[in-house]
């Protein structure tokens, strides 16, 4: 991902969580983010149910495995994001972001608009849009700045990361990752 569209994303994920009036709101309101932008989440709709009636049919063996590492996905004409509902409530939080930057980064939604091309099959374009679309859920998230000022305030050590994943509404995983990024102290996480 390029510097240049980090600050994009950024600049994307502070201007909608502005103007859907989440910013500083704790735990992060994901759905009414996910309302700004113009999509919802299907209710009732399990991808793993998906993943069984397809695991019993006469598809590839590499689809049927694809399926299976499915978190969510976007479908984009009916503006719903699907869900993989056996994930912790965080992680499924973490995946609707994702899918939402799918929607609201421009570039993105305009090169997807059209059928499958060599740039959108590109692995390395997929590859990137993956990587744009997990900034945009973790910076939107931790609300850009908002998760480097807090956790000045905090001591060293996974107390502390268990009450700023309670704050944003996020995993202790995707918490601690970012804590050990943004710590004023020299950590690692293993």
């Amino acid at each position: 991902m390029t510097l240049h569209s980090k600050k994009d994303i950024e600049n994307i994920s502070f201007d909608i969580l502005k103007s859907s009036k989440s910013l500083d709101v704790f735990p992060t309101p994901i759905e009414k983010i996910i309302e700004h932008s113009e999509l919802y989440i299907a209710g009732g709709i399990d991808l793993k149910s998906l993943e069984k009636k397809y695991k019993s049919s006469h598809f590839s063996e590499a689809l049927k495995a694809g399926l299976s590492k499915i978190r969510g996905f976007l479908d984009r004409r009916e503006k719903v994001i699907y869900l993989d509902m056996d994930q912790i409530s965080t992680r499924q939080n973490f995946v609707a972001l994702h899918e939402t930057g799918h929607n609201v980064l421009p570039w993105q939604s305009k090169t997807l608009e059209f059928l499958d091309d060599d740039e959108t099959l590109d692995p390395d374009t997929h590859e990137e849009f993956e990587m744009e679309a997990n900034y945009f859920a973790s910076v939107t998230l931790f609300q850009n700045d908002r998760f480097d000022n807090e956790v000045k305030k905090f001591e060293l050590g996974m107390p502390s990361v268990m009450q700023l994943s309670n704050h944003f509404g996020a995993s202790v995983h995707a918490t601690f990752r970012r804590y050990v990024e943004n710590s004023k102290f020299r950590c690692a996480l293993l």
